[in-house]
């Protein structure tokens, strides 16, 4: 009688297994999740749908961004500087119009983005033992509102990455 009960458990399990598999590779309906049934499509029409589905479509027109000089800010802790986040950004601006007033001030952004960072880190580090690039991102944002207003949409931040000072561990 135990022998019995094992083989029809064992039975259950298997079938309701492969009933399972089935169903989540599209063999069978899936009576729990019904899709709703659209027209009969063939090969050929199911294979141009999903082309059209991935198409590339490109942007209506070309990012306008202005290259800003890699910045090296440094730590300074008890001192000295413990280490350096080197930081690689882009400005995002508005039109082609407005590229040589903002290429213009790139340096009156740089250090106004140092100005912010120097003091900033100092007091980051203290609490956390690695840079996050979202806060970066956001007090760069910050200072191109700053300097720029309207003018500067995003800052693109491409890398920001820390490295420790020789002599600093």
């Amino acid at each position: 009688m135990k022998r019995a009960i094992v083989i029809i458990l064992v039975i259950l399990l298997v079938a309701g297994g492969g009933a399972g598999g089935l169903m989540m590779m599209g063999v069978i309906p899936n009576p729990f999740n019904p899709t709703p049934v659209g027209p009969a499509l063939t090969g050929a029409e199911k294979a141009a749908a999903e082309l059209a589905a991935r198409k590339f479509k490109p942007p209506a027109a070309a990012l306008e961004l202005i290259k800003v000089d890699d910045m090296i800010v440094p730590v300074i802790m008890e001192g000295r500087v413990t280490r350096r986040v080197f930081i690689i950004a882009r400005l995002q601006v508005k039109s082609a119009v407005d590229v040589k007033e903002v290429e213009s001030k790139v340096r009156v952004y740089q250090d106004a983005a140092l100005s912010d960072l120097v003091p900033f880190f100092q007091k980051y580090y203290v609490d956390n033992a690695s840079v996050d690039a979202e806060i970066v991102k956001t007090r760069l944002t910050a200072s191109a509102k700053k300097v720029y207003g309207d003018l500067v949409l995003d800052v693109l931040l491409i890398n920001v990455f820390e490295q420790a000072s020789p002599g600093s561990r």
